[in-house]
């Protein structure tokens, strides 16, 4: 914040004050008697420097109405360097970046430098910057590109589509969901001891109770991609 204020002042000094070339006076003349018009000077000079006060005052006030805050959420789109973000709490936001000089990470098992070339729409993104809600616009200071958090679900199997390896599971409100099998899903069950061994979408069946840990679909509702199921148990 210093720094950027430092920055506000210089710049004000320069529009006040640009740098002219001044013809050197006469060397061995008379001492020049002072003119009513240098108190004017004094008074324009002070006038001036009362207007850059007030100038970097309200810059100073600007800059701390826009509070240092964090959000996470879905990239909707991204334009000239604007990301569009559709986030739980705020609605959709708009983050501003710059690819030069705007830090971006991806965060894996640990993590390491990004790129914003990575970024497309339903990305998950973690973003720290200068929010200003009236305008509801972060200032993107670092952007981290990350996994959605992830969805716990328990139900019943009502479906499974063996081809386009998806599960229908109803909750204990009655409420229906799809799950998505993915290449990287892992399934497990309880055997006869309780004791978890791993077995495949094959093994699935109507009336299992499955738990699911998975993320959102973004693009339709109740819909979701597992990580891993487990069943719980089996009405075979």
């Amino acid at each position: 914040m210093k720094k950027i204020i430092i920055f506000i002042l210089l710049a004000l000094l320069l529009a006040y004050y640009p740098v002219s070339a001044q013809t050197p006076s006469p060397t061995g003349g008379p001492t020049p008697t002072p003119t009513p018009g240098k108190e004017d000077s004094e008074d324009t000079a002070l006038e001036k420097i009362r207007l850059l006060k007030e100038k970097v005052a309200t810059k100073v006030a600007e800059l701390r109405s826009a509070d240092l805050k964090a959000f996470s959420g879905v990239v909707k789109n991204i334009i000239d360097s604007q990301i569009s973000l559709a986030t739980p709490n705020s609605g959709d936001i708009t983050v501003t970046y710059n690819e030069d000089t705007t830090p971006i990470f991806t965060i894996e098992n640990n993590k390491k430098e990004g790129s914003f070339k990575n970024i497309k729409p339903d990305t998950f993104l973690v973003v720290f910057g200068y929010f200003d809600p009236n305008n509801k616009t972060l200032d993107g200071r670092i952007v981290y590109i990350a996994d959605p958090p992830p969805v716990f679900l328990t139900g019943k199997i009502a479906d499974i589509d063996r081809e386009n390896y998806t599960v229908s599971i109803k909750d204990t409100k009655s409420k229906d969901y799809i799950i998505d099998i993915e290449t990287y899903t892992r399934t497990q069950s309880l055997d006869s001891e309780n004791k978890i061994v791993r077995t495949g979408f094959s093994k699935l069946s109507p009336t299992d109770v499955i738990q699911v840990i998975g993320s959102k679909n973004q693009k339709e509702e109740n819909r979701y991609h597992a990580r891993r199921i487990l069943i719980v148990k089996s009405e075979k």
